[in-house]
């Protein structure tokens, strides 16, 4: 070989030495207890302006201060969050993608089929604001007893706005199995399609949460009739308004169905990467931003990680699933997907 050639393969060889370095001491960067060392991804599975995305936003914006890195977040929609789910439970559990996430997150298994429970998800619980039944504002509806009683005379044609699955859409089906309230139903993908819908009078009511709604109550578009609870709920700007167990008994028995928003990580995460992602959760709870979101979503806030918040999820679950079981609403049989009975 001539010592040009020789040269040559030598530089070559250091190359690729270098290259291997630079390589490995990129990787070091990636160790669990460094994290995190590069921008982390939070997928919502709801569309934008929901309480979903609204709150998981501001955790997001919080929570990069504790960490030194950037969250984005991103809505990625469909199968009733099934598909962010999946996308999420596909990708390395290193806290590098995790899922926005609240109650309705929970029935994915017997409504879609993607057989993931709460047990394979360790949350962390932000707030929650109680469901409310709205009518448009323009609406000939004065109260919940004028709602109940044109839903009687004409069964099935007053028209309701849910999401396609989840706490509002159980919320409205027990109006109707429950509190004989005999309602028909539109199902869209998220919230804020559905308090938009009726905002446009395609739909007479909707069901959602009353920080959903808030905006639009203050705007003079919607009316709050009814909270979905068993004692009133005094409503900012409007004033106070009943329990709907006061015209429907019967709900009663379901109640309390509560709201609760946050975000999750595969519970296989590793423990360097939840530790400080509930560092970066705790120091954002104290922060004044999260306060006036509560505020402004009307929330109660809750600040829940670790034990705590996955006991709540798999309780909430449980009850969930087993209600659309009963109301034979399920696609899958809550058993056979795992999940446990209440």
């Amino acid at each position: 070989m001539k010592k040009n050639q020789i040269i040559i393969v030598a530089v070559i060889v250091i190359a690729v030495i270098i290259g291997a370095v630079v390589l490995g001491s990129g990787k070091g960067k990636d160790k669990v207890e460094d994290y995190p060392t590069r921008p982390i991804e939070l997928i919502v599975p709801y569309g934008a302006g929901g309480g979903t995305d609204v709150w998981n936003r501001t955790l997001a914006a919080e929570m990069q201060e504790t960490l030194g890195e950037n969250i984005t977040v991103s809505n990625m929609t469909g199968g009733t969050g099934a598909v962010a789910t999946d996308y999420v439970l596909k990708a390395e559990h290193d806290g590098y993608r995790i899922l926005g996430t609240s109650e309705t997150n929970l029935p994915i298994p017997v409504m879609a089929g993607v057989k993931t429970t709460a047990k394979d998800w360790d949350y962390f619980i932000c707030a929650g604001s109680p469901g409310v039944v709205c009518v448009h504002a323009d609406s000939p509806y004065k109260t919940i007893d004028d709602l109940i009683e044109a839903a009687k005379a004409k069964p099935d044609t007053i028209k309701a706005a849910t999401t396609s699955s989840g706490l509002w859409f159980i919320q409205a089906t027990i109006l109707n199995t429950a509190g004989d309230m005999p309602i028909g139903y539109s199902p869209y993908d998220g919230s804020r399609p559905a308090i938009l819908a009726c905002v446009s009078k395609e739909t007479d009511l909707v069901v959602a949460s009353a920080g959903e709604v808030n905006e639009f109550v203050k705007a003079g578009t919607l009316r709050p009739l009814a909270v979905m609870k068993k004692e009133a709920y005094d409503f900012p700007t409007v004033g106070e308004i009943p329990a709907i167990t006061d015209s429907l008994p019967g709900v009663s028995d379901y109640l309390p169905l509560d709201q609760w928003i946050g975000f999750s990580v595969p519970s296989d995460t590793p423990k360097e990467v939840k530790d400080a992602l509930t560092k970066a959760f705790n120091e954002a709870m104290k922060s004044d931003t999260v306060k006036n979101m509560a505020d402004e979503q009307l929330s109660t806030l809750f600040g829940l990680s670790g034990e705590e918040a996955d006991s709540m999820a798999e309780a909430m679950q449980s009850k969930m699933c087993y209600l659309l079981k009963d109301m034979e609403l399920t696609q899958y049989d809550p058993k056979e997907m795992g999940v446990p009975e209440p």
